[in-house]
């Protein structure tokens, strides 16, 4: 009857017979208690950094708070996958839309998105594995906010702002396929430890689209940016804060907008077909492609494109077709167009292609 008694005394304390273990929370469970526990921390911190930065309407770099929320999922037994990601976050979403409590919720969310994909990226890493993430139609604002590690991401249409802002400040940013993206401020602040291979950009359109990438070190090797309606699309490209690196090279094809490549620094530069009011202004550009136009000659000296090799009208074309096969833009094109977010397997194929042919690539030949 004792024995009885205290079994029952345990119990009520919360403590289990011996040989019974605890329920192991899911990660859904454990997702959601790091969003309970870092939310007020959180919400003061981005609260007040949205409206103290330099620009006062934009937010500030999450670095404090994503730093503390990626040590917390990094040490998680989780089976990282793009499935899993998706799943959770989605979920997560749902449940942080529900509370709907205060400013700051939004970024507390995306911040554990780009920790999930961080940690997917380098466990993957860790595991000599290429790291693909495909996400398609996600209504979340600052989706991946400051993700460090990123091998390739793919996202597909996509609604909202600030999609991938401040990312790769402390890792390294190799792909980015942007399809569909409608919004502002989207790839704005990136950085990378190394040089990120390629950005391609296609059918998107937004204010201030990729605003100062690489602004402190490294380059991008391959940007590529067509079909698209942007106002403002990627100032400060490697300039921005006098990086002392170049980016290479730049296809900007059938593009309309008001400001394109301003403050910019490339190596080539090929403007196919678009109708920008404001060109590469005060852009550092050693070989400008116009096949379609004259270079612009109405601008102030303090906004004058400074060009070594400028290639007008006929010339134009011939650089142009050169360099499209050079950079092999066409087959790019081919096999980003296959890449299908329901047909992962067929994904992986071609992302490996397309890393194969990237490595063919002579950056240095013109």
């Amino acid at each position: 009857m004792t024995n009885k008694i205290n079994l029952s005394l345990k119990k009520l304390k919360g403590l289990k017979p011996k040989g019974v273990k605890p329920k192991k929370d899911s990660p859904l469970e454990v997702l959601i208690n790091i969003y309970n526990s870092i939310k007020p921390e959180a919400i003061s911190f981005f609260t007040e950094s949205f409206h103290t930065g330099e620009l006062r309407s934009l937010p500030g770099d999450p670095r404090p708070i994503y730093d503390k929320i990626f040590e917390k999922i990094h040490k998680e037994d989780f089976d990282l996958s793009q499935k899993f990601i998706v799943d959770n976050v989605i979920t997560l979403a749902n449940y942080s839309f529900f509370e709907k409590t205060k400013q700051g919720e939004i970024q507390i969310l995306a911040t554990i998105s780009g920790c999930l994909l961080d940690s997917f990226t380098q466990k993957s890493r860790s595991n000599n594995k290429h790291c693909i993430m495909h996400v398609d139609n996600w209504p979340i604002p600052f989706l991946f906010y400051g993700c460090n590690n990123i091998d390739t991401l793919i996202v597909d249409n996509h609604d909202v702002d600030y999609l991938l802002y401040y990312a790769g400040k402390e890792g390294i940013i190799k792909n980015l396929i942007l399809r569909n993206v409608e919004g502002n401020h989207c790839l704005s602040d990136i950085g990378s430890k190394e040089d990120i291979d390629l950005i391609w950009v296609q059918n998107c359109s937004g204010d201030i689209f990729g605003l100062s990438i690489m602004d402190c070190e490294g380059a991008v090797n391959y940007l590529y940016a067509g079909d698209s309606s942007m106002a403002s699309a990627f100032y400060g490209t490697s300039e921005y804060v006098g990086c002392k690196d170049i980016s290479r090279f730049a296809y900007f094809e059938n593009l309309q907008g008001e400001f394109l490549g301003e403050c910019s620094r490339f190596n080539t530069v090929v403007v196919d077909n678009c109708n920008t009011y404001y060109l590469l202004r005060t852009s550092r550009i050693k070989n400008l492609i116009l096949p379609n136009k004259f270079a612009p000659d109405n601008y102030t000296p303090e906004d004058h494109i400074i060009c070594f090799n400028i290639h007008e009208q006929d010339q134009g074309v011939i650089m142009k077709d050169k360099l499209r096969e050079q950079f092999k833009v066409e087959t790019f094109k081919d096999l980003i167009s296959k890449i299908d977010y329901k047909k992962p397997t067929q994904t992986e194929e071609l992302i490996k292609k397309l890393r194969r042919e990237y490595k063919t690539l002579d950056f240095g030949g013109f």
